[in-house]
């Protein structure tokens, strides 16, 4: 029988459109499951609803900057 083993989950929090989808290819290629989020809200929210192995995050976000998610999502 065949074990599963699940892919590390990757979540990239960045605003630019250009960056956040070319960094979101590069680790699919590498067989990453990746969540990706343009806002800190959102990035927020995606670490209560999934498992996040690893997060990539931009410090200067549109609504929040990147310490305000990191210390939001530690509390």
């Amino acid at each position: 029988m065949k074990s599963k083993i699940m892919e590390p989950v990757i979540l990239i929090v960045e605003d630019d459109d250009v960056i956040r989808k070319t960094l979101s290819e590069v680790f699919l290629k590498k067989g990453f499951r990746v969540l990706s989020a343009d806002k800190g809200k959102d990035a927020i929210e995606f670490v209560k609803a999934h498992k996040v192995d690893i997060m990539l995050l931009d410090l200067k976000l549109p609504d929040m900057n990147g310490l305000a998610v990191l210390k939001n999502m530690h509390e």
